[in-house]
This record gives structure tokens, sequence and C-alpha cells, in this order.
């Protein structure tokens, strides 16, 4: 798949994030799970070509902070999982 760094960030941020949203307010993923679906978050996001990886210029970690903290927002799967447990939660009590 041939996209621009902005089409994969939507991508990415609109379909790949959003779609286990509802099974992760429900329930707790496994962390093996959470861990599967961050790294082919990656794997897109970087990208390779004809089955050869490419270079990962920034941590993963850096990518999931704030903007304003220099990062470009993506959800870390196994936090944002819990966050959305709390907010359930929460709304229960």
């Amino acid at each position: 798949m041939c996209l621009s760094t902005g089409g994969k960030e939507v991508v990415t941020k609109a379909v790949a994030q959003a779609v286990p949203t509802y099974s992760m307010s429900c329930f707790r993923l496994p962390q093996g799970l959470c861990q599967h679906i961050d790294g082919l978050l990656r794997s897109f996001w970087w990208g390779s070509k004809e089955g050869k990886r490419r270079t990962c210029w920034v941590a993963w970690e850096n990518m999931t902070k704030p903007k304003y903290m220099g990062g470009m927002v993506f959800h870390d799967i196994e936090l944002f999982n819990l966050a959305l447990l709390a907010r359930q939660a929460w709304r229960i009590m």
C-alpha cells in the first residue's frame, strides 16, 4: 500500500486504533494481544518493502506522546484499554 505519511496517520488512528475500541471498553485485553496489536500498528507505520523491514527512526514510546511533547498521539493499546475500563467503572459508580 502506497500512502503518504499523513495517509498512514489517518488510517492508523481512524481505523486500526478505533476498531477494537468497543471491545476494549468492555473487556480487559490480554497483554500479549495488546503487544501484538501495537506490533501490527508499528509495522504498518514504518512499512516494509518486499519483506524487508525499514528502519524505525523514532521510538514508539515517543510516538505515543501528545503533540505538544513532540509525539504523534498514537494510542498505547494497553494503556488505552485500561483508561476505557476506568471510564466505564466511573460511570457505574
